[in-house]
């Protein structure tokens, strides 16, 4: 009982959308360094972001810049969220429904990554999440629909 209380006082609120954006936007140079030589500065209107997977702890974020993607995990138990992995978009299609879990949630791989990603099928009622997370990470998006 206890442990639940102090979990439900320390537990800090999820970030919004323009905050998961901040922190891919403060985190992506050292992260990408090698990826982005060359490219130039970005600021936060050319960031994108898509919620993935929503649940009562966590909340998987896909964010996209013009050079790279991110899969970033907002855990409210974590100080900070964390980016998990990014590459460049081209690099993470095409989107893969593995399975499906339950009525609530599914199962889905990026490019040619094996590693199992959760997502929520109520955030894509009116598309499926395949399509609606390919067009995200299409070039034509990328240079479209920006976000302030």
């Amino acid at each position: 009982m206890l442990s639940e209380i102090l979990a439900a006082v320390t537990q800090r609120p999820f970030l919004s959308e323009r905050q998961i954006r901040e922190v891919v936007l403060a985190k992506r140079h050292a992260i990408g360094r090698d990826l982005l030589s060359g490219s130039a500065e970005i600021g936060l209107s050319d960031l994108r972001a898509m919620l993935v997977s929503i649940g009562d702890e966590k909340r998987t974020w896909l964010v996209a810049d013009p050079h790279l993607a991110y899969l970033v995990l907002d855990d409210r138990n974590w100080e900070d969220p964390r980016i998990q992995f990014w590459a460049p978009p081209e690099r993470m299609l095409p989107v893969h429904i593995v399975e499906g879990r339950s009525g609530q949630d599914g199962v889905l791989t990026f490019g040619g990554d094996t590693k199992l990603r959760r997502y929520s099928t109520e955030l894509f009622l009116n598309d499926p999440p395949k399509a609606s997370i390919e067009r995200f990470l299409s070039p034509v998006a990328r240079t479209s629909d920006v976000p302030t």
